[in-house]
């Protein structure tokens, strides 16, 4: 039997599976087991307090009700979907998006402890017998545990045989890719809202490591905007700054937008250009300095205003 695992999302089970894989011996998970949830309890109520806060804070700000939602595990994540119902993705509201998230993570959830409770009763037991495998380093054997046979288990107990070789590895996994993908979405919509600027960092941040929380609580005071009215408000500004700047430089008499009497490719310096240099200007910058129109826009930084 190999040990089971779940690739769950939730905060808490992260961390705790974080500190459980720094002994994995059935010695150390049967004495130190308390001390994995306590260590990922902790780091997952810290994370915690600040999303619920950041949710709670959003709620009062916009008019939300039912706040005490912000504070219930598995319930902020559908009420995480209510606050950023001014986008979507696919077509798909991010209260729907919410809903199929909840769900998931609360099966995941409940398949967790089901696992947890099958090894601790396997483990604390004393029915895993582990077994090695010798690997050779350099003249060197080494025996590397490779997995666990299940000794002397009782009848009662062969519901908890099931759970390792059909939930975890099966089950729970399928659950949970549905719920990683409604999580990203969720988290898209979310960010959108109130982080619209730098949203797809922060949701792919959120997804890969488990501190939504403190993203959330950094953007909480920000405006609930349209992504969709986000973008084209910037576009519209730019252009006007753009319409701004050609009033302020208007091109000369005639010309297209550049001053065609210093410009090197106009006739006046077509007539003489067999004496002078053609590359002339490389060297002193006299064409590009003397530009009164194209010259000094060249100079400006066409991404400058996606910084404001």
């Amino acid at each position: 039997m190999r040990r089971g695992r779940i690739f769950l999302l939730m905060e808490f089970l992260v961390f705790a599976r974080f500190f459980e894989a720094m002994y994995i011996n059935q010695d150390a998970y049967k004495n130190y087991l308390w001390l994995y949830l306590l260590l990922g309890g902790v780091c997952y109520l810290v994370v915690y307090a600040f999303e619920a806060v950041a949710l709670y804070t959003i709620a009062s700000r916009n008019g939300v009700g039912r706040k005490w939602m912000a504070f219930v595990p598995v319930v902020n994540t559908y009420y995480m979907g209510v606050l950023s119902q001014k986008n979507s993705v696919y077509r798909l509201k991010a209260n729907h998006i919410g809903i199929v998230a909840a769900v998931c993570e609360g099966l995941c959830l409940a398949l967790a402890v089901l696992s947890y409770v099958a090894t601790f009763l396997i483990f604390c037991g004393g029915y895993a017998e582990p077994f090695y495998t010798t690997q050779i380093y350099g003249g060197l054997s080494i025996e590397i545990l490779d997995g666990y046979n299940l000794v002397g288990l009782p009848e009662s107990l062969s519901w908890t045989v099931w759970v390792f070789n059909n939930l975890d590895f099966y089950i729970t996994d399928w659950i949970n890719i549905i719920y990683i993908i409604a999580e990203i979405m969720l988290l898209i919509c979310f960010f959108q809202t109130y982080a619209a600027k730098n949203y797809l960092v922060f949701a792919i941040v959120s997804v890969l490591f488990p501190i939504k929380g403190i993203f959330m609580f950094v953007t909480r005071n920000n405006k609930a905007v349209n992504y969709r009215d986000y973008i084209m408000e910037r576009q519209q500004r730019q252009y006007r700054m753009y319409q701004e700047y050609m009033r302020n430089n208007p091109p000369p008499q005639g010309g297209h937008g550049y001053n065609r009497q210093n410009s090197p490719y106009s006739n006046n310096s077509a007539g003489n250009s067999s004496s002078q240099d053609p590359f002339s200007e490389f060297g002193n910058g006299k064409s590009s300095s003397g530009s009164s129109g194209g010259g000094s826009a060249s100079g400006e930084d066409p991404f400058d205003g996606l910084g404001n």
